[in-house]
C-alpha cells in the first residue's frame, strides 16, 4: 500500500497524531503515557508560551487510512543556533519507508524556513524531553525523560541522520552510605564560599518565576543545545512542578546574599503514572509508592563557577532524600562531554552507574 505524508490540519488529524503512540507502545511495559492533555497543550500555539517565539508543523505518515508515524518540525527564534531547526514527537512503526518520509518532510519544512541543519529529537526544546533513547530499554525512564523502542536509532541512521551528542543518565542506590569524599569536599566548599542553601518556594508568585528564570537561564548558559526560558515559560514550568514536586528537594544556593546556584530534584512519579495510563492520582497518597527521585538541574551561574558549589548542593540533596526514605537517585541528563559534571559524579559519587543514554541526531540540510 502506498505511503503519504501530510501536515496535520484538522482536529481529527491532531487526535490521530496524539493517539498514535498508544498503538505503537500497546504491548510495551516501560513506556509511560503522557499526562492527559499534556501533548495537546504543548502543541497549541494559543496556549503554550513556547510558541510566542517559535513555530512548528506536525506531520502524519499514512498507509491508506491508517497512520503509521508522526513528527513535528520546529523553528525557534530563541534558539541561539539560528542555523538549526529541530524535530520532535517522532513516533513510527517499524517501517523504514515511513520513517524516512517523515524525516524528509520535517527537513523540507525546516529548509523552507532557512535552516541549514536539523537536530533532534527535542520535545519541544532542550527544556523538555531531550534525545532518543539508545541504551537502557528495559526500564521505565525517570520522570521528565522519554522512552522509545530499540529500532528507532536504526531508522534514524537509515534516514542519513548521524550522532551529534549523547546525554547520560546515572543511577545511584541511596541505601548505601554517603561517600566520605563527597561529605568532606562539600563541607569544605560550603564553609569556604559561605554558601547558604535554602528551599525554593513554589507559591506561585511572579517573583518566584523571575528568580527561577534568572537562575535557570544563567546556570545553563554555555551548555550545548540550551535555549533560554521566557518569563511565561518559567511560570508554566513552576506551575507544573507544583503538582508533584517535593518542596524539600528544590534548593537554591546563595553566596553573600546573592542566589548563585540552582538544584532541582523531582520525585520519580513515572512508575505511578505508568500504572495509571499517564494519570497521577488525586491527593498525595501516591507519594508512598515513589521510591526514587531525579536530580534534573544542578547549575551554577558563570561568575560563581569553579568554586565547588555543586558538592554542597549535591550532598544536601542526598541527605534530605535519604532522610525522607527515597531509595534511588537519578542524575540526568548529563552531556557526555560535560567534563565538569561527569567529573563531579565520578569523584564524589563513584558508585553511580550509567543506566541509560539519550542521543541527539543531526542532518545537514
Amino acid at each position: 500500500m502506498s505511503l503519504t505524508v501530510k501536515p496535520v490540519t484538522s482536529d481529527w488529524e491532531l487526535q490521530v497524531f496524539l493517539e498514535l503512540p498508544y498503538r505503537i507502545y500497546a504491548s510495551n511495559p516501560y513506556w509511560v503515557p503522557p499526562s492527559p492533555g499534556a501533548e495537546r497543550w504543548r502543541l497549541n500555539p494559543r496556549e503554550n508560551p513556547f510558541f510566542a517565539h517559535a513555530e512548528g508543523c506536525s506531520f502524519l505518515a499514512w498507509r491508506g487510512k491508517e497512520a503509521v508515524g508522526r513528527i513535528t518540525a520546529i523553528v525557534d527564534a530563541a534558539n541561539p543556533d539560528q542555523e538549526a531547526g529541530t524535530f520532535g514527537f517522532f513516533e513510527v512503526e517499524e517501517d523504514g519507508e515511513g520513517a524516512a518520509a517523515l524525516l524528509a518532510a520535517a527537513a523540507d519544512w525546516l529548509r523552507s524556513r532557512g535552516r541549514r541543519r536539523m537536530l533532534g529529537p527535542f520535545t519541544l526544546s532542550s527544556n523538555e524531553e531531550t534525545g532518543l533513547l539508545v541504551e537502557g530499554f528495559a526500564a521505565i525512564p525517570p520522570v521528565g525523560l522519554g522512552y522509545s523502542l530499540p529500532y528507532y536509532p536504526r531508522l534514524l541512521e537509515e534516514g542519513q541522520l548521524r550522532k551529534i551528542k549523547d546525554y547520560l543518565a546515572y543511577s545511584w542506590d541511596l541505601r548505601q552510605t554517603l561517600p566520605d569524599r563527597l561529605a568532606k569536599v562539600a563541607r569544605y566548599a560550603q564553609r569556604k564560599n559561605q554558601l547558604q542553601i535554602k528551599h525554593f518556594s513554589l507559591g506561585g508568585r511572579s517573583s518566584e518565576a523571575a528568580a527561577f528564570q534568572y537562575l535557570y537561564n544563567n546556570s545553563m548558559e554555555g551548555i550545548w543545545g540550551f535555549t533560554p526560558l521566557s518569563r511565561r515559560e518559567a511560570r508554566e514550568i513552576l506551575r507544573g512542578l507544583a503538582q508533584y514536586a517535593d518542596p524539600e528537594l528544590l534548593l537554591v544556593g546563595e553566596r553573600r546574599g546573592e542566589p548563585v546556584a540552582l538544584c532541582l530534584s523531582l520525585p520519580d512519579i513515572n512508575p505511578v503514572r505508568q500504572k495509571n495510563r499517564g494519570v497521577l492520582p488525586r491527593g498525595r497518597a501516591w507519594h508512598r509508592e515513589v521510591q526514587g527521585f531525579r536530580l534534573a538541574v544542578l547549575g551554577v551561574v558563570p561568575q560563581a563557577r569553579c568554586r565547588g558549589l555543586e558538592a554542597p548542593l549535591l550532598l544536601t540533596t542526598l541527605e534530605l532524600a535519604t532522610a525522607k526514605g527515597y531509595q534511588e537517585a537519578s542524575f540526568s541528563l548529563v552531556l557526555e562531554d560535560n567534563i565538569m559534571m561527569n567529573r563531579v559524579i565520578a569523584r564524589l559519587v563513584p558508585d553511580a552507574r550509567v543506566t541509560s543514554r539519550y542521543r541527539i541526531y543531526g542532518l545537514e540540510l
